[in-house]
């Protein structure tokens, strides 16, 4: 798999921007990091990504190679400021379609693409909540300082939600359903965590 920030952030930015119409960077990061686990449960591995990822002290996933991507579009004027968050350029999704079409970058394009189905489905604000359980992140933000992603192993956890996530809808190849289920019940297990 090509490694390429700079892609994600293309197809993420134009994915946003035709569903809300403008974003926020911290999504960008939010879906970048869904994607990745999304590629993990297609059987993935966190090399093939490709870039890493940290925990912030506030439990969010932040990329140092997916900023600078995200800055180069600013500079390139491909994305810009818009109110309170960005927006795509029109001709950004041209481009973003014509990034999909090579062979080199059609898993991650399913990937994020999952992982906007699962925001236009949820919300961002949901599906934030929701990854603040997810395993890997949860460690992270638990540690309450900034620390890598996925560098001490520890993905058996992870891997767990995956099978019961196969055990309920069988081997799907499209991400979207996995990704929903999968969403939906970290969501609920925020909310049972938030009532107890």
């Amino acid at each position: 798999m090509e490694y390429s920030p700079q892609a994600d952030c293309l197809f993420i930015s134009d994915g946003l921007t035709q569903e809300n119409g403008m974003f926020m960077r911290s999504e960008v990061h939010l879906l970048a990091y869904m994607s990745c686990l999304l590629h993990l449960y297609a059987g993935g591995s966190i090399a093939d990504w490709g870039y890493t990822f940290y925990g912030t002290i506030d439990g969010a996933p932040f990329s140092d190679e997916l900023e600078l991507s995200f800055q180069s579009l600013i500079e390139s004027r491909l994305i810009s400021p818009s109110g309170e968050g960005f927006m795509a350029i029109e001709g950004l999704g041209r481009i973003a379609s014509a990034y999909s079409l090579m062979e080199t970058l059609r898993v991650r394009h399913k990937c994020i693409s999952a992982s906007i189905a699962t925001i236009q489905y949820f919300g961002s604000g949901v599906v934030r909540e929701a990854l603040e359980q997810e395993p890997v992140l949860s460690k992270a933000r638990k540690a309450g300082t900034e620390r890598r992603l996925f560098a001490e192993g520890g993905l058996d956890s992870l891997y767990f939600h995956f099978q019961f996530i196969r055990d309920r809808l069988g081997n799907h190849d499209d991400l979207r359903f996995p990704g929903i289920l999968w969403v939906g019940s970290l969501y609920e297990i925020k909310l049972l965590g938030a009532s107890e």
